[in-house]
């Protein structure tokens, strides 16, 4: 009977641990490099190129400036992890929504983003998320049936 309390108490004590929100990703963090399933581009090492498959959709005039179109719409992601869980992200310069809440587990490897929807209810998107080497990976996927709606992120923290 002691066995089984114990056991009861373990995994009551891994439930609530893992149901936890993690503080680590609290402050600033800015894009660094997106890859989606036609392209990817590395602000920080300014790299970029568009996959074998997508490249015959473009001509050769229009490559680049596919690749800094993306370079300006993605990369002006703001994120700000705030306590108490809240979330302001801004898309690109005065484009700000401040009325987010986050939940980021690192053990899931799972981030919950809450915001209002058109109608001003709340509406969670959960993403896989997780920390490498001091950076913050995030994947969105649009359409879980499509991989192609698939975009990875890559972020570091940033001071204003």
């Amino acid at each position: 009977m002691k066995k089984l309390a114990v056991l009861c108490l373990c995994v009551l004590f891994t439930l609530t641990a893992n149901s936890q929100c993690d503080t680590m990703i609290l402050g600033k963090w800015k894009v660094i490099s997106v890859k989606t399933s036609e392209l990817y581009f590395n602000l920080k090492t300014d790299s970029s190129f568009i996959e074998s498959d997508a490249i015959k959709n473009y001509p050769d005039t229009n490559r680049q400036m596919i690749i800094e179109l993306n370079k300006m719409s993605w990369g002006n992601i703001r994120f700000e992890f705030k306590k108490g869980n809240q979330l302001t992200m801004q898309f690109m310069e005065g484009v700000v929504d401040d009325n987010m809440k986050f939940c980021f587990n690192d053990n899931k490897k799972l981030i919950s983003i809450t915001s209002k929807n058109s109608l001003g209810e709340d509406k969670t998107d959960d993403w896989s998320a997780y920390m490498k080497e001091g950076q913050l990976h995030m994947t969105i996927q649009f359409d879980p049936e499509d991989d192609e709606s698939k975009i990875q992120f890559v972020f570091e923290r940033y001071e204003n």
